[in-house]
């Protein structure tokens, strides 16, 4: 591998890097905050196979929940913070939030 490509994923994951520990650090309340929700929680479920974060929120006075899948838990991470920043979350009734 050359200097060159070695500096450039070394550049890209300084940038996911940073990314993450600001979603970590407000980043994904703010987000989820931008479509109305409340972020009330969330969990992660992990397995050799991917990564399911399950968001749960207030909107509209109801409590919600959505789902996000990745590979590991940073890319979960992410994606949610940036599904949530481009309103592409899809919200369900959480059955068993009371």
């Amino acid at each position: 591998m050359t200097r060159q490509l070695e500096q450039v994923r070394e550049d890209r994951q300084k940038k996911n890097d940073a990314a993450l520990l600001l979603a970590l650090d407000g980043g994904l309340v703010d987000d989820v905050g931008r479509a109305g929700a409340v972020l009330l929680g969330f969990s992660v479920a992990i397995n050799p196979a991917e990564c399911l974060i399950t968001l749960r929120v207030e909107l509209a006075g109801r409590r919600q929940i959505a789902f996000v899948g990745a590979a590991t838990i940073q890319d979960a991470i992410l994606k949610a913070s940036r599904e949530a920043r481009h309103d592409r979350l899809r919200f369900r009734d959480d059955k068993f939030g009371g």
